[in-house]
This record gives C-alpha cells, sequence and structure tokens, in this order.
C-alpha cells in the first residue's frame, strides 16, 4: 500500500487478495497465525488505506465546488470500502464461533453481530489455551469494526452520520474483556469527535 503512483483498484485488489490469505492462515492454523500476529498486520493495512482515503477525501471536499462530480465518486467508493471491511470482520467473527463453537461469551457476539448467513457453530471441546486466544481475537475484531464505523460517521459518508454502530461495538468488546481498558477508550474518542468533551472524559 505505500507506492505513490499505484492505483486505487490495484490497491483494493492486492488488500482482497490479503484478507484472502490473512483469513486461510487463521483457518489453517490459528494458533500460529495468531503467534506471527497476522491479524494486526492485516488491520494495519486497511488502517493505511483509510487514512489515505481519508486525505483524498479532504482535498477533494476543498475543491468541490470545481470537482463536484469526482467528489461524489469518491465519497462512494470509500464508503464502499469501509462497508466491504465491515462484513468482512463481521464475517470473520461468525467463522470463528464456527470453527471454535462452545465458547458461551463467543456464541453471545456472535448472535449479536449481523452477518448472512451465520455458519452452524462446532461443538467440539475447546482448550483454556485456545479459548483465551479466541476470546482475544473476538475482542480485537469488535474494535476494529467500532473504528470502522467510526470512520464511517466522522468523515460523513452517509446522509446522516450514525455514530451508533461504532458505540455498540465497542460496548459489545467492553462486555468481552471488561478488564481491557481499549473499548472504554475507543468509546471516549466517539464522545470527543461529536463534540461531547464531558462523557469523553468519563470513558478515559
Amino acid at each position: 500500500l505505500q507506492p505513490a503512483d499505484s492505483s486505487l483498484d490495484r490497491i483494493f485488489l492486492v488488500l482482497q487478495q490479503y484478507r484472502s490469505a490473512a483469513a486461510h492462515a487463521l483457518a489453517s492454523d490459528f494458533l500460529a497465525a495468531r503467534a506471527a500476529d497476522i491479524e494486526t498486520r492485516l488491520w494495519n493495512a486497511h488502517n493505511r488505506l483509510n487514512v489515505r482515503l481519508r486525505k483524498q477525501l479532504s482535498k477533494l471536499r476543498k475543491e468541490h465546488s470545481s470537482k463536484p462530480v469526482e467528489t461524489r465518486k469518491f465519497t462512494k467508493l470509500y464508503l464502499e470500502f469501509l462497508k466491504d471491511s465491515q462484513r468482512y470482520y463481521r464475517d470473520y467473527i461468525q467463522k470463528l464461533n464456527a470453527r471454535f463453537g462452545g465458547i458461551k461469551e463467543l456464541e453471545r457476539i456472535a448472535r449479536q453481530v449481523r452477518s448472512d448467513p451465520v455458519p452452524k457453530p462446532s461443538r467440539k471441546p475447546v482448550s483454556p489455551q485456545v479459548q483465551a486466544v479466541v476470546t482475544l481475537s473476538c475482542h480485537q475484531t469488535l474494535i476494529y469494526l467500532g473504528d470502522l464505523f467510526r470512520y464511517r460517521a466522522a468523515e460523513r459518508l452517509d446522509k446522516e452520520p450514525d455514530w451508533g454502530p461504532a458505540i455498540g461495538y465497542y460496548a459489545l468488546a467492553a462486555s468481552l474483556r471488561p478488564e481491557s481498558g481499549l473499548a472504554f477508550h475507543q468509546q471516549s474518542v466517539v464522545a470527543f469527535e461529536q463534540g461531547d468533551s464531558f462523557r469523553s472524559t468519563y470513558y478515559l
């Protein structure tokens, strides 16, 4: 994602291939893929592309009067990138639950995360070690989903910005791992971006 002259179409294709490779690695050997930090590296690729798109959109909006059609097209492209990323991470949670079914908290989260179709969960025993790693992965993914919806609202890509999904995913992450302060920090970021300094301080 680094070459400046790369076309966005090419970048989107590479990201799609990266997602497929990451999904294959996680499905083949989940613990090894986690140890190799596959999920974080994939998320970093999404994040870098998001930064690039956000900067380009900001530039186009400043020139909107002279480039209205280009601005609308780019806004739609940016929104589709975020929607596609949201689908990927929602599906990932369902796949986690399908593979490691029997983890009560994971099943609860999977029921609340929309995805179509929903795979049937496995009922094979899961060791405490694997259960802990799966829970961490699910928590991390919920944060990613919250971030994706936060980017979508912050950049006003829809007709009416909706912060609800971001807040909802952060709340799910907090309910899954209340001992982690990350979800509360992200909720604070949302409140700050909404201009609510009191609520922003409350979550810290």
